[in-house]
Formats: structure tokens, sequence, C-alpha cells
């Protein structure tokens, strides 16, 4: 066992995070001395009996053994009920607050580890789809029981018929030779896959911040510097250097709104109330949400740790993997192994 240098709390060899109070385990942890023994030998502490001593009528007093106290038996304790962290996905004790794999906080979004219902009918796909609410817990499970599975606001295998966002016929999850993939179905509203590490932009990607909807655009090579006939060279605005990307915000319509230019060598902060794009009035924008940076001609971008994420547009098929969510139309989901 290893026990937490913060709060001295007992968890299980293996482990990286305090499951009572969530700090990480260094190699500062308790250590277990061993039981302590008097210095004095034993018979210094109960004095043996003076074979001369008698009692008044001179008869040899009786000699008692010195008996320890009964211990009452503890109750037995019945091993603890498992559970599922969401993040890591490692068994966990249900009754701690915090996984001791990932250090995150389980207490209010454990998923319990139950035995299946056997049935004919279900698909070895080790997969389920969970809806999720906004503060992201589990509100919903339907398990993927076939190789694809359709969702939409019409006639689909999973239907959210109160979802004005969602087309009738939105997207589909597809199993194929192991892996999970999303396919959108041409909705109108696009399905949005949000990223877990740095993504490069491909030229027409289009990229929801908050509530913003970005259009990423490559403008090709730069332009050579312009020379008048007679050799003169011109003046333009000192800009860092010749565009060869943009980023679009797209309306509702369709429409362009603003556009922030990309340039080789630099990088691009957008956020709320922090960075080089600034959008104050997205109350679902952090401070500091996401970064383009540019290298060797690609551009970059990731979530710098906002509270709603970075996703792109899938466009055709993107592949999943499990935990990443999935938004469509109002509709954020999760695909899990099961």
């Amino acid at each position: 066992m290893l026990h937490c240098a913060h709060c001295g709390g007992a968890n299980d060899d293996g482990s990286r995070f305090c499951m009572d109070c969530g700090k990480p385990l260094a190699s500062t942890t308790y250590t277990v001395l061993p039981a302590v023994r008097p210095s004095a030998p034993f018979s210094s502490v109960i004095p043996p009996l003076d074979s001369r001593a008698t009692s008044r009528s001179g008869a040899q007093p009786a000699l008692r053994a010195v008996v320890p106290p009964t211990q009452v038996a503890p109750a037995p304790v019945a091993p603890p009920q498992r559970a599922q962290c969401q993040w890591c996905h490692a068994s966990v004790d249900a009754d701690l607050p915090f996984c001791g794999q990932c250090g995150r906080r389980i207490d209010a979004t454990l998923t319990s580890v139950r035995t299946l219902v056997f049935s004919a009918e279900r698909q070895e796909t080790g997969l389920r789809v969970v809806v999720l609410d906004e503060s992201g817990a589990v509100r919903q499970t339907y398990p993927v029981t076939k190789a694809e599975m359709s969702l939409g606001r019409g006639e689909s295998d999973v239907r959210f018929p109160d979802d004005a966002f969602l087309s009738p016929l939105h997207a589909r999850i597809v199993v194929r030779d192991g892996a999970t993939y999303v396919r959108d179905l041409g909705s109108c509203n696009r399905t949005w896959v949000f990223i877990t590490e740095p993504f490069t932009l491909a030229d027409d990607d289009c990229v929801l911040l908050g509530s913003q909807i970005l259009q990423f655009r490559q403008l090709g090579t730069p332009a050579p510097v312009l020379h008048d006939a007679d050799g003169t060279r011109r003046l333009g605005s000192a800009t860092p250097g010749a565009d060869v990307a943009a980023l679009a915000q797209l309306r509702a319509d369709g429409s362009v709104r603003d556009v922030h230019h990309l340039v080789l060598g630099r990088s691009l902060m957008i956020g709320r109330d922090t960075g080089d794009w600034l959008f104050p009035y997205d109350l679902t924008m952090s401070g500091k949400h996401a970064e383009i940076r540019e290298d060797a001609g690609r551009f970059i971008i990731r979530d710098v740790g906002s509270r709603n994420g970075v996703a792109i547009a899938v466009r055709g098929e993107r592949r999943i993997a499990p935990g990443q969510r999935v938004l469509a139309g109002d509709v954020m989901l999760r695909v899990e192994s099961v």
C-alpha cells in the first residue's frame, strides 16, 4: 500500500494519484515503520513472583498467568464496489472521489461496471454511445449493436425528434476493422469531432470555437515583391509577411463576417479576452481558447485548456477514439468502450 504524503490516505500499489485527495503520489510518501518494542525485557515490566515470598498464613502464593486482554474480532468488511473512471477508464473504488491513475475527480461521473444481459441479437462491438448533458454527466446510453448506427431527428436508429438543429438523417456511427468512425450524411449544421491533440488544418476545414464557426482557407504561395516599370520598389502597409492562409468567421447563412489572415512564422491565439483575435461577446469561448501555429507551411490548431473544447467539422468520414466527444445538432455524444 502507498500512503499519501498530503492526507495520509492508503492507496493501491501502482497508483499515481491519491484516491482520497487527488494529489500526486510523490516519492515522499509515508513509510510504515516497524512496531516499536520495549527496550526493557518483559521480565522487568512484569516482575516474577519471589519464591521466598509467602502469604500471612505461611502458604506459598499461587502463580497467576499473565493473560492478554481479549480482542473483539472486527466485523467482516464487504469488498469495495468497483467502478470505471470516465477519463482514463481505470477500475476504481466507487466510494472514493479521485482516480488513482489519472487523479481526476470521479465521484459525480462514475460509470459502474456491470454485467450485460446476454442477447443473441447483440453483436460484440464492445461500444456504446452516451448522450451528455451540459455538465458532462451521462444522460442516455445507446449500445452499438450493429456495424452502422444512424443518428437524426427523423427515421434513424437513434432519434432526437425535439432537436431543431439536427437533420432528419444527420450522421452515422460506423464500426469497421476494429476502429470506430463517424460519417456526416450531408447535414445542415455539420457533425463535429472534438480534438484531443493538435490537429493539422486542411483547406476548407471548419473549426468550432465556443459558438464561433471559422473556415480555414489556403491562399497559395506568397506573391513576389512588386516593382514599378522603371524598377522602383512599391511601398505598402508594413505587414509581418505575405498572407498564405486565412480564417473566416461564418454567419448562420454561410456569409463571411470577419477574416483574420495567417502568415509564415507567426502563431495566432484566439480567445474571449486574451489573444490576437478576440470574441468578447461570446460567453461560450474561454479567455484563451485555442492557438494556431505555423510549422513548415502547415497550420496546426490546439486547445489551450478551454472549457468547451475545439471541434473540427467532419468531411466525409473521420475516425474517433473511445472517449472522444462528437457534436451533432445540439446533442453532445461520446463513444465509449464497454
